[in-house]
């Protein structure tokens, strides 16, 4: 079978115009970073400190030859650096990148504070980073759930700037987040529709339509927080004011949600749990 790429393309966009958490998004490029910066006060005691698929995906990558002592290698989009600590044990260097200033100060502190001295942090967007500012050959790129690398331009640049092995993980099929369904039905009156804009298939069949022939392996992802009451009443407050203003009415039905699921301590606990796709291919300098 030929697969059209272009055709590929365009559902992928079809289908991140069609996934509400990504389409209904408001936020002007500055509000957003903004709120990644933010969110990076405590982004460890969320995703960012899910350490087991980080360490998964570096022994696959270990499997295949594509790190060693040797690999200098690109982390885009690498918020406190999961990635990025777990590359720095084994790579001769690694480049930290993301667009939240937020979130490599944060990566800056962690890697001060355990001695790393084998990482350089690029504060930039990736869909504007002049590859002329990378100043050594990538031999590894890699990038996990990055919302600023959903498309087929972002994923071909990530490809022509590796001389070796790139891997791009994101979901595989649908996320388990405790009461976000409920959250939603409650602030829009029903479930936002995902249309699959974030899944591992669009990536996969570019690549392969690409000629590249990429492999794809699983990896689980979870995390679990409690947090105060007041604190996770900012947290909603503020995700949700990426939709849509958040009124007094909606602030106080948010608020009667999270008192009603307090725990006997008073806290509200947060989890999800989920299924990446890890797509590792060669490029054609690497083969």
């Amino acid at each position: 079978m030929i697969l059209d790429g272009q055709w590929v393309a365009e559902q992928w966009k079809a289908a991140m115009e069609q996934s509400e958490y990504f389409s209904l998004d408001r936020n002007t490029p500055e509000q957003a970073m903004r709120h990644w910066d933010m969110l990076s006060q405590d982004f460890d005691s969320a995703l960012g400190g899910d350490v087991r698929r980080a360490e998964l995906v570096a022994g696959m990558l270990a499997d295949k030859g594509a790190l060693d002592s040797d690999t200098v290698a690109l982390d885009v989009g690498c918020g406190t650096g999961t990635f990025v600590m777990e590359l720095a044990k084994t790579c001769r260097h690694v480049y930290a990148l993301d667009y939240s200033a937020g979130m490599l100060a944060k990566l800056r502190e962690k890697l001060e504070r355990q001695g790393i001295e084998n990482v350089t942090t690029l504060q930039c967007d990736w869909n504007k980073l002049d590859p002329a500012d990378l100043q050594e050959t990538i031999t590894l790129s890699i990038s996990c759930l990055n919302t600023g690398m959903r498309d087929r331009d972002s994923l071909v640049k990530m490809h022509g700037v590796t001389k070796g092995t790139c891997c791009y993980i994101t979901s595989a099929g649908a996320a388990r987040a405790k009461n976000r369904n409920e959250l939603q039905e409650l602030v829009f009156g029903r479930t936002l529709r995902n249309a699959g804009g974030g899944d591992v298939i669009y990536p996969l069949l570019i690549l392969y339509a690409m000629g590249c022939y990429p492999e794809l392996s699983y990896v689980p992802c979870s995390w679990r927080r409690t947090l105060r009451e007041e604190d996770a009443l900012s947290r909603m407050v503020r995700d949700f004011e990426r939709y849509m203003p958040v009124g007094a009415e909606t602030r106080a039905k948010l608020a009667a949600y999270v008192h009603g699921k307090l725990d006997d301590q008073g806290m509200y606990t947060e989890s999800m749990q989920s299924r990446l796709g890890v797509v590792i291919w060669k490029t054609a300098a690497g083969n």
